[in-house]
């Protein structure tokens, strides 16, 4: 084998495996979260799909052609900003600190536990006299940050979005003013600073 063939052929190995470890990002942080999407879109809560976060530089190209070829329109993907980049939430967990070394526990007393997701959301509007419109909301173990309607989300949250199985997640305002952390322990925890 010359050279040349050497190269070309260690170059086909190489985008072989960064084929694969996209396809195990898609299966880790992508397509477990589209539930999630239909089910924000069954309930009728208004959201956007602000970005893609935490997207290794090398899966950009991949993950345009993942959204085109899956035919996510429905979820209007295609314009979404891919960033390697984690800006929005890593700002908020500054703000927010963790009580745990390993993983994120906001450093707050535990609010709610194993109540309904609406309940809580509710006493806690009423609580700290939450009234912003718009909100972020991140699943941290997936790719993707969220605009929705807070007012939307209170009425219309349930088992289906918070639970064990898709993990933490975080709610918070564009001004960070405050933050509620759901645990997948199903703890609910929030700060207002």
């Amino acid at each position: 084998m010359n050279p040349n063939q050497r190269n070309q052929l260690q170059e086909k190995r190489a985008q072989l495996q960064i084929r694969i470890r996209f396809s195990e990002f898609v299966t880790r942080n992508i397509a477990p979260f589209l539930e999630v999407l239909e089910e924000l879109q069954n309930s009728g809560i208004k959201y956007s799909v602000v970005s893609f976060r935490c997207i290794p530089l090398e899966f950009h190209e991949l993950l345009r052609e993942y959204i085109r070829k899956e035919n996510l329109a429905k979820y209007k993907l295609s314009d979404v900003l891919i960033t390697n980049e984690d800006k929005e939430v890593k700002t908020a967990l500054e703000k927010y600190p963790s009580a745990n070394p390993v993983r994120y526990i906001l450093d707050a007393p535990v609010v709610g536990y194993g109540n309904q997701p609406d309940e809580v959301m509710r006493e806690l509007m009423e609580l700290h006299q939450l009234e912003e419109k718009k909100v972020l909301i991140c699943w941290l173990k997936y790719a993707f940050l969220l605009e929705i309607d807070l007012q939307d989300f209170v009425q219309n949250v349930n088992d289906d979005f918070m639970n064990g199985w898709h993990g933490d997640a975080v709610i918070f305002p564009p001004n960070r003013d405050w933050l509620i952390a759901y645990a997948l322990e199903d703890e609910w925890r929030c700060e207002k600073k």
